[in-house]
């Protein structure tokens, strides 16, 4: 949305006070500039105000009143009204408000994201729990529009919130979505991002999700490599099941090599596994 210092300061300031305010910040870098502002408007606002500033402030992206709503929300009262807190700071030029596809969104300016978490966190306050309300909203949408890219946001905020379970599961139910529609290096940067923030079982099903798109990508090397990884962890996890699953894996991949006794010998140790345990 259009926005500049001159025309912000004419948002928060009335009368002369205006230039006085200019004149003031006229020696100050801009971004200086901006955050004195921001602090002047800051100032300027109740309680509800600024706290919705904040909870707005964790998303990156324009989104509708009702998502402003479940952020000031708790377990109590899920969605309470806003309209004289947001009215505020729309008229402080803190907010904007725009239109797309016939509905009203609203957003906040990067500058003044950064200041509003910024004041939260000098005053100690913990913003994961906010980064967890965005990625419930998000989880909601998808329930309703079944909207891959809603469900990918909701992974992302899950990740901000070192949610990294809740993150790693999102990626296992979208990546082969991702692949199949071409996008190959997300699917691959998620799947390794999981892998890097779990442990136990939940890393290696992501290395092995991507183990299995190398395979697909027909990267024999990387591939077995990742399928051997995961075979290790399963093994220290005492996952028979999962440890025959990966050998008929590393099976697969050495008989699409041409290495039939080496693929015979994995189907042979993942059968006598499955045999033991009654599969």
């Amino acid at each position: 949305h259009p926005w500049s210092l001159d025309h912000f300061a004419l948002q928060v300031s009335e009368g002369a006070e205006v230039d006085e305010l200019l004149q003031k910040l006229e020696p100050l870098e801009k971004e200086a500039k901006a955050f004195t502002l921001f602090d002047h408007a800051h100032s300027r606002l109740d309680g509800e105000a600024k706290e919705l500033l904040l909870r707005a402030s964790i998303f990156e992206e324009a989104v509708p009143e009702e998502a402003l709503r479940w952020m000031m929300g708790d377990e109590k009262t899920p969605s309470p009204p806003i309209v004289r807190a947001l009215r505020e700071l729309l008229r402080l030029g803190l907010a904007a408000r725009q239109e797309e596809r016939e509905i009203r969104l609203y957003s906040v300016h990067t500058l003044v994201r950064q200041f509003a978490q910024g004041e939260a966190k000098d005053k100690g306050r913990d913003l994961r729990p906010f980064l967890i309300r965005a990625a419930q909203h998000y989880e909601m949408q998808v329930k309703v529009n079944r909207n891959l890219w809603d469900l990918l946001r909701a992974r992302d905020y899950y990740y901000r919130a070192e949610e990294y379970e809740r993150a790693a599961g999102i990626v296992t139910a979208a990546w082969q979505y991702l692949a199949r529609w071409g996008y190959i290096e997300l699917a691959m940067s998620l799947l390794q991002q999981s892998a890097n923030t779990t442990l136990g079982g939940t890393k290696a099903i992501a290395a092995g999700n991507l183990a299995t798109l190398y395979h697909e990508l027909g990267d024999w090397k990387t591939a077995l490599r990742l399928y051997s990884d995961v075979k290790e962890i399963f093994e220290e996890l005492g996952d028979r099941k999962n440890v025959a699953t990966v050998l008929h894996q590393l099976g697969i991949v050495h008989e699409h090599q041409g290495n039939y006794p080496e693929a015979v010998k994995l189907y042979q140790q993942s059968l006598e596994i499955k045999k033991d345990l009654g599969d």
